[in-house]
């Protein structure tokens, strides 16, 4: 698991700490959205999670090795895969076959054997046709998943997604919340920092950060149908969930506590059924 005990952080230069007493833990497998204004902490908070930045105090262990410790840095970076906000910000090759090659490169793998785990992965996301291709060349959406399989292919245990929906138009960001679905079900424990309340239907679990502070930490449904007030940070609930309580409103008799279009259409389906 990755467990986060009492830590703090504090960029230099900075009147306040980007992270304050917090404490955690994330199971392998479990999917956790995390959420929160502006400069709350989320990214800071994720970017301990594979030693880009480490504590002041408090300790972060993942799979119980210290992130303070430089030696255990390789392995934790491997079991804790990153895609950031921007995926400009870690394509390094000068094609998608040469970008997704970099990470098994770094671990010394026979040639033979990088060429087939770049195959096979190509494959997996179908972006055979993309291969030769520059990655400046590609649209938004093709990039984040051309970073994801940079990072799956050296088998990690955990992704942390920074906002990986964002400046995506309806497709990619269908394709993208899709991939991190079956993710999911392989066993792969998901972080994923986002602002938009659609698109945490699949987490397990809800994290709320509010000035460095972890002010929440529970079941997505128990905080989502809560009564979020004095927490210093309301998360507004998706348009679906709204319209389902309007519809209550004018007299139809659906489950209030829906948060997907297709919990939504279900829902429907039986109350229309039914009074047939």
């Amino acid at each position: 698991m990755i467990k986060i005990n009492n830590i703090f952080y504090q960029y230099e230069g900075s009147a306040a700490p980007a992270l304050s007493d917090i404490s955690m833990e994330i199971h392998e497998g479990e999917y956790v959205a995390l959420t929160g204004s502006n400069g709350c902490g989320k990214t800071t908070l994720i970017r301990q999670l594979n030693a880009l930045v480490r504590p002041d105090r408090g300790t972060v262990t993942i799979d119980g090795l210290d992130t303070a410790d430089p030696a255990n840095h390789k392995e934790i970076r491997r079991l804790v895969g990153m895609l950031f906000q921007n995926p400009d910000n870690q394509i390094v090759g000068m094609t998608v076959e040469e970008d997704i090659a970099f990470g098994p490169g770094n671990l010394n793998l026979p040639p033979q054997e990088i060429r087939r785990q770049v195959h096979d992965i190509l494959e997996s996301f179908g972006l055979q046709s993309l291969a030769g291709r520059a990655p400046h060349t590609l649209s938004g959406g093709e990039k984040r998943l051309v970073s994801l399989a940079g990072v799956l292919i050296m088998n990690p245990r955990y992704i942390a997604f920074d906002e990986p929906t964002a400046y995506l138009d309806a497709t990619g960001r269908r394709r993208v919340l899709a991939m991190m679905k079956q993710l999911h079900k392989k066993g792969i424990g998901i972080i994923h920092i986002t602002h938009d309340a659609a698109d945490m239907a699949d987490a397990d679990r809800l994290l709320i950060m509010n000035r460095g502070k972890l002010i929440r930490d529970g079941h997505l449904r128990d905080i989502l149908c809560a009564k979020q007030e004095n927490t210093g940070f309301t998360l507004p609930l998706p348009p679906i969930t709204e319209l389902i309580r309007h519809l209550n409103r004018q007299g139809w008799s659906l489950t209030p506590d829906i948060f997907t279009v297709e919990e939504a259409g279900r829902e429907i389906h039986r109350l229309l059924t039914r009074a047939r």
